[in-house]
């Protein structure tokens, strides 16, 4: 596709000389004039666009020896669409040549400048060393004066240095001052750290055309395979263009660098608060480059080094040719900021104490827009000590006592652009532990993060003791993260708990607390347990804080606090500061903030203004006028598209001539979704639904027949553009949103027909939230697309100091309980990938709510895009079909429902049959326990019952009897009992065979609809969580609506069968089931109806111990309680077999024959029941030894009876013959037998 043509000539060089051409130039479109030294390009001249001669003349330089040269002249422009085409040439009107080894002088030639001949006769110019220049004719060279300098020998002039450069010692070049420039006294950039040590360069940077550039700071050499020459030599240059076809090499944008100031005046370069330096790069290539007078000149390059502390070494973000080859580039980097010096710290005083106040130093902003990385930069100055006076005035919020006041002066208001707290410290800034005050003491376990300090991994801690000398306060500014966390948040004073309960969430806010303090000693922790790190599938669970003040330890603050960077005050006698608006910024210590310059914005709380870019098509977002008759079609729809910039506006643009061809046009409005209609409201169409129960047919809404119902569907942001979007404003009416930290846009925004999560700040942590609410009253589903967009393009390289892991979580909350879908929607899926997830939905009242992150630490702007998010089952949906009712369920529109869904059979009814408009009763024996079946059952065995309303089967007493007539009796037993489950953290209630009741139990399930969550009814048992505040209202799950008895044996022990002919023990086990609990996008209670395998069970088995009473849970899994129940009355009940009688005489005591009957196998009955006694018969019977005794004791009596008749006989028989004697012998009286009878 090149034209060329030629011509070539030969020369033998005697001595090193020079070629040189007067030539002209005729050249309608692009033209090229190559001149080759066999192999060697010596000289390239480009032409375009001159359809008139012009004159341009060059020159080469030609070693001693033989050369062959060919002069090519080169069409670039193949169409000749141009009648003029074919008349581009070149003429050549002279060719001198000098050097040659044939051919004389006619005379002497003066040296041209560049060039000496120091003697005469002589027969060549000599070129001027580096360094030097001459001017023509000249006898010697010149050293270049300073600031000037000469890269070639036969340099014609000296060349200029980049401003604020000077030459280097032999002026050869240009000396960068080891890449540091200063712009004033104290205050100096060091920009070494950017130069690329590897030989590489920084690239590519796109502009807005698509062109892209490469940068290499510091430095000329380059290893670069980009930035090179037509034979792919590199390029001597600190920046470079890569040209596009048809061409494949680069050009030099300057290869000379020097340094401007960005503010230029003195007195704000005295400030040590600069935005920035500029770096300058000169002298690049010239082709194409032409002035208004058509001379031309060579391109250039500024690079706007911009300081952000954050950034690190940064990454150049965009490129602009400003003017004619000129070249912008922005770069935001720690090193856009200057060196540290003394001016970059203030004094902070401590208490005054023996005239004394300890003054420490700290950062003037935070982060301190300075750094460290060059010698001599200055570090944080040590503590010192400053003369003050002690006082005891206390001094209130707002005001201050100067520090060398005299003590009986009075507290003074701070000044506009300050704030004082009355006496205390103030935590703000979090960046090392080094720098807290002494009162923060161990453990010092959280993580600090500079904004933010935060939470660690498990349980961490911060602990302040402060000692406060008046009355004072302790506040803080705090969000949490930790929703669905064992763990939390909690905030102790003096070891004392504040908050009743730890914080789990703060909604994605922040909170400010502020406690009152009394005088003394105090220990203020704030705890954290459980907690988590990010990571790619959750960002992790934490308190951040960004504030902390303590007030109260000093009487008064002893010197004004400057507003920090980014803030102002403009009033005096304040406490806090205020927050600059978007697109102003400030400077420590101001009273008011300064508007952006114009093509420059800012977020709120900005210290610096940004340069806008120019904008591109992806900084718009369209819009659509409503649908509105079209005036030349009365029956047609029409509607206006327009581009609008997306907020906040952060590039340039004209509104005259935005990059888009259809702004402003009218198209036919397309159709609503199906469902919805056109519906007039006030001067608007707007697609409107049907009303519930309502269907759309033929443009008409229809109630829906008996015995169907109506599932409505809704989808929000499809960008196709395929339907109208459904109402006026999606995102305020059916959407909200709301945004914390440094937020560019409030929450999400809507963009080309999607939702993204909005533009913020990269220097603040930021939660940008979005909800939708609606109620389901049928079973339904969500689905949605969403993106991560990629932290970097596919051409950028990846900076090491960008450490942010963005992401979206996503949060269902059914009913009030809120449970993340971490699962389905990981924190950080893979970037730049369109993913759709669905859920099903169960009827309830939802909220949705997707949670966009962008952490601390990163240097891109991070966002996600939401898209087709389709409700099905809500209430603002429409619908142009029904579906039956399913079994279990009837519509019939005479009831007058206003309700979408069927109604549910109650217990005790049921409906077999899909579309039902009435439920039919439970026939006599059966019943059916829950709402929604489509059957109903019979008792399990004779020894049920159902009850009146036919909605349970219960047994007709507690008393079981099996097929081998073995009875159980567990009437002593049927009790409600309350258990508590250890490992799974709830409570089991239990009736053995009665069912529970609402007035004695916690069985509710989770709210539906209701205010407050219905009850369970009709079952024998049910679990519900436990909370530290005792039972949980709500979340419930039957466990116990069917009752099934099983009887079995058990072998006995060798001890068991000692005197007993049975070998086993009959036994009984109870079995309860209820609910469905297999797990699920809702966990246990995800289905309620019949009787199925995997049903939350209860199983008892009764094991028979007359001496235990004891309930023991022997295993708990996902879904059964194992119980082993240790009772007398788990024995089979005694039969007559059982027992034995016992008689006990208490005849010998005057009682009675008493009679008992005892148990003597292990068996359900009465141990020890007493008899009817019997009276005791009289017959006497004596043992031996009773018998003995009363022998012995009779023959005592008896020998003592005998004694005394023997001696009575003989007193007798003595009183005989005494009156004998008396009779025959007078009257004299024997005295012997006198004293013998009273003797006797």
């Amino acid at each position: 596709g090149v034209v060329d043509s030629s011509f070539s000539f030969g020369v033998n060089m005697e001595e090193d000389g020079r070629a040189v051409f007067t030539t002209s130039i005729v050249c309608s479109s692009r033209c090229l004039i190559l001149v080759q030294d066999g192999e060697i390009t010596r000289g390239r001249l480009m032409a375009s666009n001159n359809p008139e001669a012009v004159s341009r003349n060059f020159t080469m330089y030609l070693s001693k020896g033989r050369h062959d040269i060919d002069v090519i002249f080169s069409k670039y422009d193949t169409t000749y669409q141009n009648s003029g085409s074919r008349n581009d040439r070149v003429i050549v009107h002279e060719m001198a040549v000098y050097g040659v080894s044939n051919g004389g002088a006619p005379s002497c030639e003066p040296c041209q400048p560049g060039y000496y001949a120091s003697d005469s006769g002589s027969t060549q110019c000599t070129a001027c060393p580096v360094g030097t220049t001459s001017s023509e004719e000249a006898k010697k060279c010149t050293k270049c004066e300073d600031y000037y300098y000469a890269p070639v020998e036969g340099s014609a002039s000296c060349l200029p240095c980049a401003p604020n450069t000077n030459s280097n010692s032999d002026h050869s070049d240009c000396d960068y001052n080891d890449c540091k420039y200063t712009p004033a006294a104290g205050t100096t950039f060091d920009l070494a750290p950017i130069e690329k040590k590897n030989g590489d360069m920084y690239g590519p940077i796109w502009d807005d055309k698509n062109h892209s550039f490469w940068l290499n700071p510091c430095k000329r050499t380059h290893n670069n395979r980009t930035c090179t020459d037509a034979e792919g030599n590199p390029i001597l240059a600190h920046a470079c263009q890569l040209l596009g076809a048809p061409y494949s090499y680069s050009v030099d944008l300057g290869h000379l660098q020097g340094y401007e100031a960005v503010i230029n005046d003195d007195e704000a370069m005295a400030s040590p608060l600069r935005s920035g330096v500029k770096m300058i790069f000169k002298e690049g290539n010239a082709e194409g480059c032409r002035g208004q007078g058509g001379e031309l000149f060579p391109r250039s390059s500024i690079v706007h080094f911009i300081c952000d502390p954050s950034a690190g070494v940064g990454y150049p973000m965009s490129a602009e040719e400003s003017a004619l080859c000129v070249y912008e580039f922005w770069w935001p980097s720690l090193y856009g900021c200057p060196v540290c010096n003394e001016d970059d710290y203030t004094a902070v005083y401590g208490a005054c104490e023996s005239g004394q106040a300890v003054t420490t130093y700290v950062p003037k902003s935070n982060p301190n827009r300075c750094h460290l990385f060059s010698e001599g930069a200055v570090t944080t100055p040590p503590p010192t000590t400053t003369p003050c006076t002690e006082i005891s005035i206390p001094c209130e919020a707002g005001e201050y006592y100067p520090l060398n006041a005299d003590d009986n002066g009075q507290c003074k208001e701070v000044t506009p652009g300050t704030y004082s707290i009355g006496g205390g410290f103030e935590l703000d800034w979090f960046g090392s532990y080094d720098d807290m005050p002494d009162e923060v003491v161990e453990p010092k376990t959280f993580i600090m993060e500079g904004e933010l300090l935060k939470s660690g991994q498990g349980t961490t801690k911060f602990v302040i003791n402060p000692s406060l000398v008046k009355d004072g306060s302790v506040s803080f500014t705090y969000k949490v993260i930790a929703e669905g966390l064992d763990g939390g948040f909690q905030f102790y004073i003096d070891g004392e708990p504040y908050f009743d309960d730890l914080i789990t969430t703060t909604a994605y806010k922040y909170v400010t607390r502020v406690i009152l303090l009394k005088p003394g000693e105090h220990s203020l922790v704030w705890s954290f347990e459980g907690g988590t790190l990010m990571s790619q599938s959750t960002r992790g669970n934490y308190v951040a804080i960004e504030n902390i003040q303590i007030a109260g330890t000093k009487y008064a603050d002893r010197q004004r606090t400057p507003c920090k960077a980014g803030y102002y005050q403009d009033k005096s006698g304040q406490s806090r500061c205020k927050q600059c608006p978007a697109n102003t910024k400030s400077e420590s210590g101001a009273e008011a903030c300064e508007v952006c310059d114009e093509e420059y914005f800012s977020l709120e709380g900005a210290s610096e203004c940004i340069k806008e870019e120019s904008c591109e098509q992806t900084d718009f977002t369209v819009e659509y006028s409503l649908c509105s008759f079209s005036d030349d079609d009365e029956d047609k729809l029409v509607r206006t598209r327009t581009y609008a910039p997306l907020s906040p506006v952060i590039c340039k643009y004209d509104d005259d001539d935005l990059p888009f061809e259809d702004n402003g046009e009218s198209q036919t409005c397309p159709d609503c979704q199906p469902g919805f209609r056109l519906v007039q409201q006030g001067d608007d169409l707007l697609c409107k639904a049907c009303n519930k129960r309502e269907i759309l047919v033929d443009g008409e809404c229809v109630p829906s027949p008996d015995g169907t119902y109506v599932v409505p569907s809704a989808t929000y942001y499809d960008p196709s553009g395929s339907y109208l979007p459904i109402g006026s404003s999606l995102l305020g009416n059916v959407f909200h949103t709301y945004c914390t930290g440094r937020c560019g846009t409030n929450g999400w925004r809507e963009v080309n027909g999607t939702l993204e999560s909005g533009y913020h700040s990269i220097d603040s942590e930021v939660e940008s939230v979005l909800t939708m609410s609606d109620n389901l009253e049928v079973a339904g589903s969500l689905s949605f697309t969403y993106k991560l967009f990629a932290m970097y393009g596919p051409d950028e390289a990846v900076d090491s100091t960008d450490n942010g892991l963005p992401g979206v979580q996503f949060f269902i909350e059914r009913n009030k309980v809120i449970e993340e879908q971490s699962k389905l929607v990981p924190y950080h899926p893979e970037e730049d990938s369109n993913i759709q997830v669905s859920f099903d939905l169960l009827p309830g009242t939802y909220t949705f709510r997707w949670v966009f992150h962008q952490p601390l630490g990163t240097n891109r702007h991070k966002r996600v895009l939401l898209k087709d998010v389709t409700l099905v089952g809500g209430n603002k949906g429409g619908a142009t079909s029904t579906e039956q009712c399913a079994t279990g369920s009837y519509y019939r529109a005479s009831e007058g429902s206003s309700r979408n869904d069927c109604t549910l059979c109650e217990p005790g009814s049921f409906a077999s049959k899909k579309g039902a408009t009435e439920c039919i009763p439970c026939e006599a024996g059966t019943y059916q326990p829950y709402e929604g079946m489509a059957y109903c059952a019979t008792c399990p065995s004779d020894s049920f019952q159902v009850t009146e309303d036919r909605t349970a089967c219960v047994p007709k007493e507690c008393i079981f009897t099996s097929s081998s007539n073995v009875t159980f009796d567990l009437t002593a037993l049927n009790t409600q009992r309350f258990i508590e489950l250890p490992e799974s953290q709830k409570i089991l209630e239990l009736h053995i065979c009665d069912l529970l009741q609402d007035n004695t139990s916690n069985c509710y399930y989770d709210p539906i609809t209701e205010d407050s969550p219905p009850f369970i009814a009709h079952t024998h048992a049910c679990t519900y969580p436990i909370g530290k505040g005792g039972p949980v209202l709500g979340g419930a799950i039957d466990a116990g609506r069917w009752m099934k008895i099983e009887f079995s044996t058990t072998e006995k022990s060798s001890e068991e069968r000692q005197g007993d002919d049975d070998s086993v023990v009959p036994e009984i086990q109870l079995t309860y089931s209820g609910d469905q609990c297999a797990n699920s996008v809702w966990g246990e209670n995800a289905k309620r109806g019949a009787q199925i395998i995997d049903s939350a069970s209860v199983i008892v088995r009764m094991r028979c111990d007359p001496d235990r009473e004891e309930l023991v849970l022997s295993q708990e899994d996902d879904c059964a309680l194992y119980f082993d129940y240790y009772s007398l009355s788990a024995c089979r009940v005694c039969e007559e077999d059982d027992f034995e009688v016992v008689k006990y005489d208490h005849c010998d005591e005057g009682g009675e024959v008493e009679y008992f009957k005892v148990r003597k196998a292990n068996c359900n009955g009465i141990a020890l029941e007493t008899l009817s006694p019997e009276n005791c018969k009289h017959s006497v019977s004596f043992s031996l030894a009773w018998i003995i005794v009363i022998v012995a004791v009779f023959l005592g009596l008896f020998t003592a009876l005998i004694g005394f008749c023997v001696r009575n006989r003989k007193i007798q028989e003595r009183y005989q013959q005494m009156l004998d004697e008396t009779e025959f012998g007078g009257n004299e009286i024997n005295n012997d037998a006198a004293v013998g009878d009273e003797s006797l």
